[in-house]
């Protein structure tokens, strides 16, 4: 057990910059302290995103409460929660157990590889938290305030959450190592390892859409969940079990079935717990090992002038960006994840949807002018915040790291390589944008002109989050790094943008609501308004931007 919590440390200081703080207090307090003023600016920033949320859970409590369904919202939030740490934790788990540079040194010590993984397996599970939490707290705090429980309500619902993401990030670590130890010895074994995540949340969505179709309710049975108590509970939460046992667990305590479903909250737990730390020291190093074997390559290099192909500066440096990029998967991973799951998350609750539903909701687009454009204002903001959370922007020039040198003799403009970098970054959110622009045309039935006017304002949106974490990255790069994923994980630098990004996102459904309600615009004067202010902002950003490139790229320093 020491040897585990001395790993378990080593991984927390890796991760988190603990000792790095220590560092900074002890010699360089300046430093300190700013690196101190981003925790309140970060809160700060949540604000208006947990108020978003809260919000919406009260709208829903308010139609729950007359029929009894109150407990329906944590139900809500456990599935949501769970679901989100399966399937978004496939990619992370992969990353943090087969891609990180300190395995180099971990591997060859005298520990099991069970010790290994559980310290790496209990740092995702703490970084999981950080996510799990805005979306189960402001449900239980709107239970809690409207439904006055007991003090032990509040006891267990804190151990229910500490609990949450263990069961699906179990899960998809035991998928991660097995799919690691068969593509150990393929060829193009990083195209198969991605594919195959893609593939498991396939076939995860695959079987809770047939599981769905077998057990499709008909109107007398959704009639009898209603007339239950909670009994919409059990229609929420049957796609995932933990996720029920959670919620009756919480709803019954102290009764004895609150303790029958909290046992198989736990046990459960325990028991995937328990298969992944008997497999690690089977499984982990057959996949890890295997995996770092390459062969070399025997294709002939030909240069001379009838092969080579000039190109401008801007194709060329382009390239540049794009290959700085795919050269690590710890670079390639979390711009896959934003960019595909999108879209997927959207179109799963579709496929979910009866016939009736897929038809009413088609309906309520086409006459309900104002649903459409709320539909518009939640895609765009969507697409906006997803290009900060997949980091291209915020690690343009960070992930150059010592190379950067290069970037400072070039006999290129700084103003070009910028403009190459902000490129690379937008053609992301752009192929996002197509793709659900597509889902929209073909299952919704959206009309053209209002795609076309999501398109704008999420094109728009897009451009000014990017603009302004690369010039974040600008003003403050990290070029010290020794591991790629100290560049997207301990990067103070992508935690501004994606807290601001979601404070911006905040700020403006708020805009949003005053001018529907308070100012009473129509719907397109709102989203003209929107796009104006975007646009403005936009300029400014721009302006800031490329204003200072010429000076900050002589500042920087190796």
């Amino acid at each position: 057990m020491k040897t585990f919590w001395a790993v378990l440390k080593t991984q927390l200081n890796q991760t988190f910059g603990f000792s790095y703080f220590r560092y900074l207090y002890k010699n360089s307090r300046p430093r300190f302290f700013r690196r101190l003023a981003f925790v309140p600016l970060m809160l700060l920033a949540l604000v208006p995103l947990l108020k978003l949320i809260t919000d919406m859970y009260r709208m829903v409590f308010e139609v729950l409460h007359p029929l009894g369904q109150d407990a329906l919202i944590f139900a809500l939030a456990f599935v949501l929660s769970q679901s989100l740490a399966l399937v978004f934790g496939l990619f992370y788990l992969m990353s943090h157990f087969y891609l990180a540079k300190d395995l180099d040194i971990l591997v060859p010590l005298p520990v099991k590889p069970s010790v290994i993984l559980g310290a790496k397996f209990l740092i995702v599970v703490i970084s999981e938290y950080m996510v799990m939490l805005p979306i189960v707290l402001p449900a239980l705090f709107v239970y809690g305030v409207n439904t006055g429980p007991p003090w032990t309500f509040w006891i267990l619902a804190s151990f229910i959450s500490l609990l949450l993401p263990i069961f699906p990030l179990a899960l998809s670590s035991i998928f991660v190592m097995l799919l690691m130890k068969v593509t150990s010895a393929a060829k193009g074994r990083g195209v198969m390892r991605v594919a195959g995540a893609f593939f498991g949340i396939f076939i995860f969505t695959a079987v809770q859409w047939l599981q769905y179709r077998f057990r499709k309710s008909g109107p007398q049975d959704m009639s009898d969940l209603i007339a239950g108590p909670n009994g919409l509970v059990h229609l929420v939460t049957r796609k995932f079990p933990p996720s029920l046992w959670a919620a009756e667990g919480l709803l019954h305590f102290p009764k004895p079935a609150g303790f029958y479903y909290l046992a198989l909250f736990t046990g459960s737990t325990l028991v995937i717990t328990a298969v992944l730390y008997f497999l690690a020291d089977r499984v982990f190093y057959k996949g890890l090992i295997g995996g770092n074997e390459v062969s070399a390559k025997r294709k002939k290099i030909v240069t001379n002038r009838e092969t080579c192909k000039a190109r401008s500066p801007f194709q060329a440096l382009f390239i540049r960006e794009w290959r700085n990029l795919t050269r690590s998967a710890s670079f390639l991973m979390p711009v896959l994840v934003n960019t595909l799951m999108f879209p997927l998350a959207l179109v799963v609750p579709v496929i979910f949807a009866s016939g009736e539903n897929l038809a009413g909701l088609v309906n309520k687009i086409q006459a309900d002018i104002w649903f459409r454009y709320i539909v518009i204002f939640i895609a765009a903001g969507l697409i906006t915040w997803l290009g900060a959370a997949n980091s291209i922007a915020i690690t343009a020039l960070s992930r150059e790291g010592q190379t950067f040198w290069i970037s400072k003799i070039l006999p290129v403009s700084p103003f070009l390589q910028v403009l190459s970098k902000l490129a690379l970054a937008f053609v992301f959110p752009l192929f996002l944008t197509g793709l659900v622009l597509l889902g929209e045309a073909l299952l919704l039935h959206f009309p053209p002109g209002h795609l076309a006017m999501q398109a704008l304002l999420a094109m728009i949106g897009s451009l000014l989050i990017m603009g302004f974490s690369l010039h974040l990255d600008l003003l403050n790069p990290k070029l010290d790094w020794t591991d790629p994923q100290q560049v997207m994980k301990r990067n103070y630098n992508a935690i501004i943008s994606v807290f601001s990004t979601m404070g911006f996102i905040g700020l403006n459904a708020g805009f949003i609501v005053f001018l529907a309600q308070e100012a009473d615009l129509s719907p397109s004067l709102t989203y003209l308004s929107v796009t104006v202010l975007w646009l403005l902002l936009l300029g400014l950003i721009t302006w800031l931007l490329f204003s200072r490139v010429e000076t900050c790229y002589r500042k920087i320093e190796l």
